[in-house]
């Protein structure tokens, strides 16, 4: 609808034609066709929906749990590498829905782009199933300096490796602590070579493994973005 302004001027729309006053200027253009959206991008638009509203809810309970701090851009990233999880499924209607599906996708994601975990640490956990569905998780000696190296100003660390379960399949997106393993890294301890077994769960979704080391020392920056590395170290299917 076109309306008549204080200097008498034209503005709006009259059915196919916009007037336009911009300062000294008024012309006339025609109004612009609506964006059709094909099949292909209702599709992509629904699942890039879904998968923003649940990785939300997953990265909200993820980090309170942990108590990890929310990085500037993490939830782009995150969002990002999630959506690299979505397969087809089933439904029981017999038609193809987006499903959470492939969590390998998110092995070696970092949670802190400014200090990187493979550049923080020297070791890697040797993973294996069991006939129970327990999960063994083989950890090298660790020491400060060699498996743990240092950061400037700090002189001991926290290392912590945690079970996750949780289903991004459920719109509730329920998040559980499986099993925790905490150890305290210092100049002048070692922790021996150790093996962590994380129980079977029963719950649908997925198992993740995320360590994450935090360091301390006098001196050391009070931003917690700034003394912690954290990444998703294992992921696997509990049941589908």
């Amino acid at each position: 609808m076109a309306n008549i302004n204080k200097k008498g001027n034209l503005s709006g729309a009259l059915g196919e034609i916009v007037f336009v006053n911009d300062g000294d200027r008024k012309y006339t253009r025609l109004r612009p066709d609506l964006v059709r959206q094909s099949e292909r991008t209702k599709a992509a638009s629904k699942v890039f929906g879904m998968v923003s509203s649940r990785e939300k809810k997953f990265r909200t309970k993820l980090l309170n749990r942990l108590q990890m701090p929310a990085i500037q851009y993490l939830a782009a990233q995150h969002r990002g590498r999630l959506q690299k999880c979505i397969t087809r499924g089933r439904n029981g209607a017999q038609q193809e829905e987006p499903q959470f599906g492939s969590p390998e996708a998110l092995i070696g994601f970092e949670f802190n782009r400014k200090l990187k975990w493979h550049e923080r640490t020297n070791f890697f956990p040797f993973f294996k199933g069991t006939a129970n569905g327990a999960l063994k998780v083989s950890l090298p000696a660790i020491k400060w300096g060699r498996e743990i190296k240092t950061l400037p100003k700090a002189t001991s660390a926290l290392l912590t490796f945690t079970a996750v379960s949780v289903n991004l399949n459920s719109t509730d997106v329920p998040l559980k602590i499986v099993s925790t393993l905490t150890m305290e890294v210092g100049r002048s301890s070692e922790n021996p070579a150790q093996e962590w077994t994380v129980p079977a769960d029963d719950a649908p979704g997925w198992l993740l493994i995320i360590g994450m080391v935090q360091y301390s020392g006098n001196g050391l920056s009070e931003k917690r973005s700034e003394t912690f590395s954290a990444t998703y170290l294992w992921t696997g299917i509990n049941r589908i």
